[in-house]
């Protein structure tokens, strides 16, 4: 099966706390990680239930682990890496935020 892929770019300083993002079933959502990332510790969470089983709440957040597109770059060598949320199996809207040390 092939899966509706939805690219979300991240920067420094993007502010999502009024905006809920919309996702259908078995869409496959990435966020990538722009320039003012680079060299950053960045984590990422979203209200969406990122494992099976788990009910929708929307006060319950979850971190997502970001995905390297090449294996061996180094951990702050973030450029081409991003995280991505699932194949969707629960349509409707979320919320992501991040955070950077």
């Amino acid at each position: 099966m092939a899966y509706t892929t939805a690219d979300f770019e991240l920067s420094i300083g993007m502010n999502t706390q009024d905006q809920l993002y919309k996702a259908k079933k078995d869409w496959v959502l990435r966020f990538k990680l722009d320039q003012s990332l680079i060299g950053k510790n960045v984590k990422f969470f979203t209200n969406y239930p990122v494992r099976d089983g788990r009910k929708f709440q929307r006060s319950k957040y979850y971190e997502l682990s970001i995905t390297k597109s090449k294996p061996n770059l180094k951990e702050l060598d973030r450029f081409d890496n991003y995280y991505v949320l699932g194949p969707i199996q629960h349509s409707g809207a979320f919320h992501f935020a991040l955070t950077t040390d």
